[in-house]
């Protein structure tokens, strides 16, 4: 895949643009910074409270 573009600056704008994209995917994962709790909690209510 590296032969793809001949151009080397090209290879590493791609890589250093798909580390950025996983490193900040990553933080917005684990701090759950999209996530608010009335979001969270009507999400959270009926999927739970389904009777059985």
């Amino acid at each position: 895949m590296w032969s793809m573009y001949k151009k080397s600056r090209t290879n590493a704008a791609i890589v250093l643009a798909a580390a950025v994209a996983f490193a900040g995917s990553l933080c917005l994962v684990r701090s759950q910074e999209t996530v608010g709790d009335v979001s969270y909690m009507e999400a959270m209510i009926p999927h739970h409270s389904m009777p059985s």
